[in-house]
């Protein structure tokens, strides 16, 4: 009986483009993940270990968000979270001189 279930089943003629886009969108928020751990672990090594200030690393992290983009042809919305980032993270190393 199982055979004959499994026998009638035709290889090939399931529609799986939904599970392809499900697991490229998997692979891209991986992808995004681990170069935004890099880039704060390089961030805080320079700024923190290195002792060479916050926007050393914060020029540390713009640059290997830059680098992986261009290496990785990342699409526009990569350019818009890391700028979007690099702001942010500009403007509280500001504040924090500010009033630190």
């Amino acid at each position: 009986m199982a055979e004959s279930a499994h026998a009638s089943a035709a290889r090939g003629g399931m529609d799986i483009q939904e599970q392809k886009s499900t697991f490229q969108q998997f692979l891209a928020l991986c992808l995004w993940g681990t170069l935004y751990v890099i880039m704060v672990v390089a961030l805080l090594t320079v700024a923190l270990a290195m002792g060479l200030g916050w926007f050393s690393g914060l020029a540390a992290f713009a640059a290997i968000g830059a680098g992986a983009g261009l290496m990785l042809k990342m699409s526009g919305s990569w350019w818009v979270s890391v700028i979007g980032a690099t702001v942010v993270l500009g403007l509280g190393g500001l504040v924090s001189l500010f009033f630190g």
